[in-house]
């Protein structure tokens, strides 16, 4: 079994794989790159907004940089590099060789009891995300990609993600939070095996984080003069298109993360830190910076912004963690984070155009000498 090492925001974690799943060896240039990132170089690259041709979620760009041993069971996971780091603390991912039989069971599989044999499904009819028997069905999110199912198996929680009706992997999250076990069907490829792999960290991550005062944000960011700056929003309101107008139009500015930062409250300060998860854009630097402003996105026909306060602040951010889990202790945690980072952090709505416009008003506000003091508010300047 192979393992590697990975520290996200000062927060360890493993991944191990079981064979014949690998890990990828990397070239010359992938290892500049992941060299450069772990330094917390820039990655160069601008948000990938709606319409642009989607460039590969790695630090592998072309066909030189894949190495002559590539197969279909070698995992490309450069993305995760810039952040590697000796060591064994944290949680741990395996991904495992193939799926247990209890879980074929739970499917409806070849069952071993006569007491299961007298419940199993008749006919040939395929499997159903979400009806695994033996198992306590929790939730379903059916208004999420992937869709996914937690159950309930003795004392872990399993969950159960599919795609167009296709279970596309399963994971097993033990009652500690220390370990995870991915499973993924047989005829899975490497590309998405590297999809569930990310799709399983941060839930993990996204859990086990909060206990540690980090957050998983869903959010795009930008960082300038030393200070980070966040846009949130619902899908589709234009995070990646507002940070691209920064890029283009402000030299002095970088892409932070393009999806998914870690957000940090610690010793009075909201620091921002760039993740191995940046949605659609490759952007997986290792690096932080305090946070200068957190601001919420409206699509609407003219360019306004105004101050948030209060409860106003801690919907806006509440509305854009990526939370997965809703157990009360963890739920507890998570709301006194968020209440010191809405606290602390200076937030902002704006309703915007997708436009340079949009971009200059924002940053002129938000980056403002009296941007900290608390109760301001002001709408477009006139």
């Amino acid at each position: 079994m192979d393992r590697k090492h990975f520290k996200v925001a000062g927060l360890g974690f493993n991944i191990e794989v079981e064979k014949p799943w690998k890990f990828m060896e990397y070239t010359p240039a992938v290892l500049a790159r992941i060299k450069a990132l772990s330094e917390g170089g820039s990655a160069e690259i601008t948000p990938t907004r709606a319409g642009d041709k989607i460039p590969p979620r790695t630090l592998v760009r072309c066909k030189s940089d894949i190495p002559e041993e590539m197969d279909r069971r070698t995992l490309d996971l450069s993305q995760y590099e810039p952040f590697a780091e000796e060591g064994s603390d944290g949680f741990t991912l395996r991904v495992c060789a193939c799926e247990p039989d209890w879980l074929l069971r739970a499917r409806g599989g070849a069952p071993e009891t006569e007491p299961e044999r007298e419940q199993a499904p008749r006919g040939e009819a395929p499997y159903k995300p979400g009806t695994a028997r033996g198992m306590k069905l929790i939730m379903s999110v059916d208004d999420f990609s992937p869709e996914y199912y937690i159950y309930s198996r003795n004392r872990d929680t399993i969950f159960e993600f599919s795609i167009d009706g296709k279970v596309t992997s399963t994971l097993l999250f033990s009652s500690d939070h220390a370990k995870g076990e991915l499973y993924l069907p047989e005829d899975t490829k490497a590309y998405g095996a590297v999809l569930e792999i990310g799709t399983a960290l941060m839930m993990m991550y996204g859990f086990c984080g909060v206990f540690h005062g980090r957050v998983l944000f869903h959010s795009s960011v930008v960082e300038t003069g030393g200070k980070a700056y966040m846009f949130l929003g619902k899908s589709g309101t234009g995070k990646s298109t507002h940070a691209r107008a920064w890029l283009e139009n402000f030299p002095d500015c970088e892409l932070l993360n393009d999806d998914n930062p870690i957000v940090w409250a610690h010793r009075g300060k909201t620091l921002v830190y760039g993740s191995p998860w940046s949605g659609k854009t490759p952007c997986y630097r290792k690096t932080f910076a305090e946070a200068g402003g957190i601001v919420r996105l409206r699509q609407a026909g003219e360019n306004k912004i105004s101050r948030m306060e209060g409860l106003d602040s801690f919907a806006a951010i509440m509305g854009s963690t990526a939370t997965f889990r809703w157990e009360k202790d963890f739920m507890d945690k998570l709301y006194l984070i968020l209440e010191e980072i809405a606290t602390r952090t200076p937030c902002w709505q704006l309703d915007c155009l997708p436009d340079k416009e949009a971009a200059e008003l924002c940053r002129e506000m938000i980056t403002a000498p009296w941007k900290s003091q608390a109760g301001t508010s002001m709408d477009q300047k006139q």
